[in-house]
């Protein structure tokens, strides 16, 4: 199965081809469901100043988006802190399956 992603031009531009066992999930459908999943999870304090970010990479046929809690964090010494954070990340390329990570991580370069 072939996927392409339409540009700003209104052309198909390809992302990635898998083979017919491949279960294709949209990423704004598992954005949808994980962003339900954290309204029903967390109070309304901890949802005030969330921070959202998207990427992709190699023409959309990888996605990742980034949620970050500022009002939920902990202290780990040093005068520094963590953030809860939700990461996921979704490929259409065949190269990764759906992954998503949670907990206090830390910011990275």
């Amino acid at each position: 199965m072939k996927f392409v992603r339409i540009d700003s031009d209104g052309e198909p531009v390809p992302i990635g081809m898998v083979g017919k066992k491949f279960k294709v999930v949209p990423t704004q459908d598992i954005c949808q469901s994980v962003e339900r999943a954290i309204v029903r999870a967390l109070p309304d304090n901890l949802l005030q100043d969330v921070q959202v970010r998207d990427n992709m990479s190699y023409e959309g046929s990888n996605c990742f988006r980034d949620y970050q809690f500022p009002n939920l964090t902990t202290d780990v010494g040093r005068h520094s802190s963590v953030a809860f954070r939700i990461l996921m990340f979704n490929a259409y390329d065949g190269s990764s399956t759906y992954r998503l990570l949670t907990g206090a991580i830390d910011g990275w370069c």
